[in-house]
This record gives structure tokens, C-alpha cells and sequence, in this order.
């Protein structure tokens, strides 16, 4: 079984203003493939090097760029065990002064059928540098 990555990252997505959209507010996908080409290429080397692409639950039909605020610690958004571990966690982390915590970043996954368990899978692409965290001893990267 291959393991899979999930990553808190801040800074996931970022805010552009696209020029070259369709009617619903999507960018067309070559004007896409060139923004994740010039704007996230810190992840696009990494994909090449790992062969690793990060999914997030969303709509995969639509190329979009987006800045939602983190919603980790929101009520409802993880079961509660999940939301327990993420709770310990962003203690753990803010004591230790981190800058990424569940608090001030997003989840995304390396494996495509871990992301459809929250939802339509969609690839994501962070932009510009983005930092992360995991623990060694894990299989799942956090």
C-alpha cells in the first residue's frame, strides 16, 4: 500500500485576478496550466522530483484560484477524532512556536482516494513557497 502524504501547509492557495476566465468565473486551462507553471513552481519541482501531486476535496472540473481562510479547527470540519488530534496538535505546535499550525493552514493529501473521502477530489498547487510539516515516525506526513 503506498503511503500518503497530508500536509498542513499555510498558504495554500493564493488570491490572482485572472484575465482569461469563462462565464462561471473559472480561469480556461491553458491560461491555469501557465499560472501553476509560473506562480507555483516551488510545488511543480517537487511533483516532478516525488512524482507526488496534492489533492484537496473540491470541485475538479473548475480551475480556480482561491484564498479561503483555514478551516482546520472550524467546528464540523473533521470528525471528532480528528478534530481532537487537530486540537492537540495546534497546542503542541503554538507552544513551540510554529508558524504552521492547524490554525493558520490547510490539509492536503498526496493520495487521490484519501481526498474523496471529504468530497469530488481536485488537485491543488501551492503558490510561491509554502511551508509544512510531518512526523518522521508516520506514515501519513502532516
Amino acid at each position: 500500500m503506498r503511503s500518503c502524504i497530508l500536509i498542513l501547509i499555510v498558504n495554500l492557495f493564493a488570491v490572482t485576478k485572472a484575465t482569461s476566465m469563462d462565464s462561471k468565473g473559472n480561469l480556461q486551462l491553458s491560461t491555469a496550466m501557465m499560472k501553476i507553471a509560473t506562480e507555483c513552481s516551488v510545488m511543480v519541482k517537487y511533483a516532478k522530483t516525488s512524482r507526488y501531486v496534492l489533492y484537496r476535496a473540491g470541485d475538479p472540473l473548475s480551475c480556480v484560484c482561491v484564498a479561503p481562510p483555514p478551516d482546520i479547527l472550524a467546528p464540523g470540519a473533521y470528525p471528532p477524532s480528528a478534530a481532537a488530534f487537530f486540537d492537540q496538535l495546534e497546542t503542541w505546535l503554538a507552544q513551540r512556536n510554529a508558524s504552521v499550525r492547524p490554525s493558520t493552514g490547510h490539509v492536503a493529501v498526496s493520495d487521490r482516494s484519501v481526498a474523496c473521502l471529504y468530497g469530488p477530489p481536485a488537485t491543488c498547487w501551492p503558490q510561491g513557497d509554502f511551508h509544512y510539516l510531518w512526523f518522521e515516525r508516520s506514515r501519513l506526513l502532516y
